[in-house]
């Protein structure tokens, strides 16, 4: 005979949220971010899943997601000093990324008019 456990939606969002502080110790923050969507899915109004997806976001370089998240949180809890310094990180990160992006952009346009001087020299040589 098998015995089967029923557990509550309330005590698997603990266990998940435990499982996803657990993965952001050991730098599995892919793995955090899926616990906290399951724990998210049993409790939208958990907080500290909101906050603990955007700090595994945040470090998967993917402050968009991590800003998701953040304003969630902060939806729930307005003035929440945490979240509103994790809020202000995000912002720099994706400010930086902007950065990042334009430079490449850039970078993109001087290699692709190199290219085109490259090739109108060698027509005109030959």
């Amino acid at each position: 005979m098998r015995l089967k456990l029923e557990i509550s939606k309330e005590l698997t969002a603990t266990i998940l949220l435990n499982r996803s502080a657990a993965h952001l110790q050991l730098k599995n923050h892919g793995w955090a971010v899926r616990d906290c969507i399951d724990v998210l899915k049993l409790d939208p109004t958990n907080v500290k899943a909101y906050y603990r997806a955007a700090k595994a976001c945040i470090e998967l370089d993917k402050a968009d997601y991590a800003n998701g998240f953040n304003e969630k949180a902060l939806e729930l809890q307005v003035n929440n000093k945490v979240l509103i310094c994790q809020r202000d990180e995000i912002r720099k990160l994706q400010v930086q990324a902007e950065k990042m992006r334009n430079l490449s952009l850039q970078s993109k346009a001087k290699d692709a008019e190199a290219k085109e001087n490259m090739i109108q020299n060698l027509k005109v040589g030959i």
